[in-house]
Parts: structure tokens; sequence; C-alpha cells
């Protein structure tokens, strides 16, 4: 029997039965393959330990890789190119502590600016969030300065969190739902679509999100880093912006409270409700990931959005008197809903 020598790449990996079943499914032929695996969760990296693997830790990045970086997406370049901004280009490097993800997002915020004084506010601002807290991470800290600076662009970027981890945000559809949120007005000639357009534009050129699925240029699509979300999420909970899956309520995260936007993850179960603790008459929006809720959707006559866009096995009785939410202004239903 011929057998041939693979080399197998999976980013991402948080759960050791994952992991398993990656592990079981490709088996030693002894032609020397490898499995390289990238994870966060300390138990999946363990995991492999034991099962004859190594464990790579990943290192900060150098100063003067960190520089590179930096300047790369700051000016285009990879050499710091202005003496002004030298000594303070080096303080915000200092803070970033190697992070890639924080180098980038700090370096798209101050991208093509020349001006020293916004340059130290950034760096004053990053040094006094870690100040309020001195046991967050560099990263939350420079996150949070990074969210504070957005002012018109917050709610848009908040709203990113009713979307699931990983998940592939299509353009059209977050506009659209930003609209019907209320969240773009018409200004200066162009229409609530082309300026969202604009709004997606300025949050991916601020490395808030990852666009994808280019075509000729631009993005059809997004997706947010896992980091970036746990910090929306955390700051839309905080915020009662959006209550997030039912798997938080369930395990009492989430106490007695006027719920405004519902994000649903029954990508688990098949029987799941809305708990009683959960007061949804005035939700302004509801987002369901897997199957459908049993709870009537008329329990809220004030919804403005409704994504079941992907919802499994969808079928009419769950959407029994919908045409009674006078107020829907925008609905997406699953693709294999069948009318």
């Amino acid at each position: 029997m011929y057998y041939c020598r693979y080399l197998v790449v999976v980013d991402d990996v948080w759960d050791v039965e994952a992991w398993k079943s990656i592990r079981f499914s490709l088996f030693n032929n002894r032609c020397g393959s490898r499995i390289i695996v990238t994870t966060r969760n300390v138990a999946v990296a363990s995991w492999s330990v034991s099962d004859g693997g190594y464990v790579y830790q990943m290192e900060a990045l150098s100063f003067a890789d960190s520089l590179r970086l930096f300047c790369k997406r700051a000016f285009g370049s990879e050499e710091l190119r202005y003496p002004h901004l030298k000594e303070v280009c080096y303080g915000i490097l200092e803070k970033c502590g190697g992070l890639p993800l924080a180098i980038i997002t700090l370096s798209s915020l101050l991208a093509d600016n020349l001006a020293e004084d916004e340059w130290c506010r950034v760096l004053t601002g990053t040094g006094r969030e870690l100040a309020k807290d001195p046991n967050a991470g560099n990263m939350t800290s420079i996150l949070s300065l990074s969210y504070f600076d957005l002012h018109y662009l917050r709610t848009c970027f908040l709203y990113l969190s009713v979307f699931a981890e990983d998940f592939r945000i299509g353009k059209q559809r977050l506009i659209n739902r930003w609209i019907a949120e209320g969240f773009i007005y018409e200004d200066h000639g162009r229409s609530v679509y082309e300026i969202g357009e604009s709004y997606f534009s300025d949050l991916a050129n601020r490395s808030l999100i990852q666009p994808v699925d280019i075509t000729y240029g631009e993005a059809q699509a997004c997706r947010v880093h896992d980091i970036i979300l746990d910090f929306i999420t955390s700051k839309a909970t905080e915020e009662n912006f959006v209550t997030p899956s039912l798997h938080a309520a369930e395990h009492g995260k989430i106490s007695d409270y006027r719920v405004r936007r519902l994000f649903v993850d029954a990508r688990h179960g098949n029987n799941v409700t809305i708990p009683s603790s959960l007061i949804i008459s005035k939700a302004r929006s509801l987002t369901i990931f897997g199957y459908p809720l049993q709870t009537s959707l008329l329990a809220s006559r004030a919804l403005r959005a409704l994504d079941l866009g992907d919802c499994w096995g969808l079928k009419d009785h769950h959407l029994a008197n919908i045409e009674k939410l006078f107020n829907l202004s925008c609905h997406l239903l699953s693709q294999n809903f069948n009318n």
C-alpha cells in the first residue's frame, strides 16, 4: 500500500474534543507527516503533548520587528522617516508589548497622521487606561482606546456582537441591519447605504474588522478577530446594548432586565426558549443561529430587525403571525426556508 506524506495546519482550536477528532482522523503513516494546531486553550496544548506532540510558545515580537510592523501600517514603509515622532512612537510600542494585534490596532488609528500632539494623545490615553485597571492586559486597554475614539461608529462596532465567533458577515447584510436599527442617517446627498459602506470601510481601515471575499478590490464580507469579538461582547453586555446567547442566561450571568437586542446561539440544542428573567417586550432586534426558538416572536411587538438567516429547519409555524410585527423593517429568513 502506498502512503503519502501530509502537512495539515488547523488554526484556532478551542476544544479538546475537536483536537481529538482531528488527531484520530489522521493516522500516523510513519512518513514524517505533521499536524500543526494553533490554540489559546492550555488544555488543547496539554493534550497534544500527551499525544507525543510539542508545544511552541509564541513570544512577543522584538522591538525591531514591532517597529517595522507599526511603520508599515502607519506610513506604508518599514522605516520611521519622521524624527519628530520617534520618541512618542517608541513609547507607544512599549505599551504594545510586542503584541501584533495591538500594534496593528494603534498603527491603524494613527495611519497617515503626522501630528505629534495626536500621537501624544494616543500614548497618554493608553497609559491612562492601564492605570485604571493595572490587572488588565495591554490588548484590552488598547482596544478601549480605539473604541472610545470611534465616536459615531461606536454603535455600528458594538452591533458586531450579534454575530457568532468566526462567522462570515456579509457586508450587505450588516449594512441593512445598521439601517434598520437607525444607526445611519442620510447626509450630504449620499444614500444611507452609501454611508453604511463608508462606515464598513472605516472599521476595516482601523483593523477592527477583517475584510474577506475581495472582488475587484472591494470586500463583500468581513470577520471579527476573536480577541476583538470578546472585547465587543463584553462592552455590549456591560452597556445593555446586546444581550448575549441564552447559554449565559441559563448560567445566571444575566438577571432581570429589559432586553434591547437579543442574540441567540441555539446551535447546540433544539428546545431553546427565552428565560422569563429576560424581558423582551421592547426588544428591537432578534438574531438566531441554529435551531428556531420555541418562544413566539410576538413576545416582542417592537422588533425592527429579525435575522433568521442562519436558522436550521425553519418552518411555517415558527413565523406564525409575523405580519403583526408592524415595526419590522428588516428581516432575513433562512436560505433553506420553503415558503
